[in-house]
């Protein structure tokens, strides 16, 4: 099978697996947040940033380059995926205590914030796991992937009808995350186990992956703290409702952002084996990415600020029509926001990975001024252009500024050029 066909099966199963896993998200969505109402809804959504902050600490940046390592040392997948998920597992338990105590400490009479966040940071426990994904992602096997992640979400979506229709406390709704992570875990070990697949944990190896992975696990808290801070800073300034219509309007923008992760996961194996082969090829890639990226996002956040008032009421209602405004904001965010994913693509390739602590720590330090400026002053709204802004500074202005990216920068401003892409795009399905 040639190399342009496998990869347009594999994307195929993984944009389809998404789409109807987003589906079924985007109706549960619905009648669940209308249900919680915003308060409720984002007591549980202040609770999954406080999950989400600790991440990086759990995953240990290994997942930016588990693809690399099974890719180069394919014979090694038993120990290099044992290593890995042995190590995400204890760090994952650690943090599952110490975010616990913090929070029990920072909110002494929130009891209800207390119970939702313990319970929904076990979600961090199982995904320990997900690096089974990205081995399948390494095989162009994605496939088997889409399948375990659909069923697991199909089963904890009959779980919160069952929740809606019985008027469950929200509490129940964080368990929820939970069960669907557990049920894809378990899947995902049965299978492996079931192929003939071992696990070994090596202590060496888990080193070399630590080694080559750090870089990643300060730029990706670093990451998480622009992405999570604002929830965080909202719920300080003002109180869980405003976290809720906030939360509401990224949920809405960020709804198809499915298509672009899909997009990058399945070109990920594709583009590190053309590196090594065809240096003038592999860039033509990077740069079609970047403007399959840079465009559509451009389409859908037009669509997004001329539709987003009766979008918000026919989905969510009166109670959340002061999602309005920062959502015609803050959907300009995605396509910046996914540059900075694809271009961790072009940074294992070239071994630039240092780089992205720097990125991501000019984020974190612009994120947090410009919220402390602008949330004051412009509530939510507030938060929504420091997202923006953020971006922007992230993932095009710093790039530039530093020389030995500066050619990845410059990647990015010819994918902005619209006929490049449309040309880039037919030859790639010609091919």
């Amino acid at each position: 099978m040639s190399e342009g066909r496998r990869l347009f099966i594999n994307s195929t199963w993984i944009i389809g697996g998404k789409i109807t896993q987003t589906l079924i998200s985007f109706i549960m969505g619905v009648l669940v947040v209308r249900y919680l109402g915003p308060r409720d809804y984002g007591t549980l959504n202040l609770a999954m940033a406080y999950s989400t902050f600790i991440l990086p600490i759990c995953t240990l940046g290994i997942n930016n380059i588990i693809v690399n390592e099974l890719i180069n040392y394919p014979k090694r997948e038993g120990v290099l995926l044992g290593s890995g998920i042995g190590m995400r597992c204890l760090t994952s338990s650690i943090s599952i205590l110490l975010l616990a105590i913090f929070i029990l400490l920072t909110n002494p009479e929130n009891i209800n914030l207390q119970l939702i966040s313990f319970v929904y940071s076990f979600v961090l426990l199982f995904r320990s796991f997900d690096l089974f994904d990205y081995f399948y992602q390494s095989k162009l096997l994605s496939k088997i992937s889409s399948v375990i992640s659909v069923i697991g979400y199909i089963i904890a979506s009959i779980y919160r009808v069952f929740l809606l229709l019985n008027k469950s406390d929200v509490v129940w709704f964080a368990i929820a995350y939970v069960l669907d992570m557990f049920i894809v875990s378990l899947l995902f070990l049965i299978m492996y186990k079931k192929n003939g697949g071992e696990l070994f944990f090596n202590m060496q190896i888990a080193k070399s992956l630590l080694s080559k992975s750090y870089h990643y696990i300060l730029s990706t808290f670093m990451v998480v703290v622009y992405a999570q801070m604002d929830k965080i800073m909202i719920g300080g300034f003002f109180d869980e409702k405003q976290v809720g219509l906030y939360s509401t309007a990224i949920l809405i923008c960020t709804v198809w952002t499915f298509v672009l992760q899909a997009i990058v996961d399945s070109v990920r194996p594709t583009i590190i084996e053309i590196r090594k082969i065809d240096y003038n090829k592999y860039k033509d890639y990077i740069v079609l990415l970047y403007s399959f990226i840079i465009w559509i996002s451009i389409f859908v956040s037009i669509v997004f600020c001329l539709a987003a008032k009766p979008l918000v009421l026919l989905l969510y209602g009166d109670a959340y029509l002061g999602a309005i405004e920062p959502l015609r904001i803050i959907t300009w965010y995605v396509s910046f926001s996914y540059l900075g994913v694809a271009r961790n693509i072009w940074s294992v390739c070239e071994n630039k990975q240092k780089y992205e602590k720097y990125f991501a720590c000019s984020g974190a330090v612009a994120n947090l001024t410009l919220n402390l400026i602008l949330i004051p002053l412009l509530g939510i709204n507030g938060a929504a252009f420091a997202s923006l802004l953020t971006q922007v500074i992230t993932n095009l202005l710093v790039p530039f500024l530093i020389k030995d990216t500066r050619e990845n920068a410059i990647l990015v401003v010819k994918g902005m050029n619209f006929f490049y892409f449309k040309r880039s795009i037919c030859s790639y399905f010609i091919k």
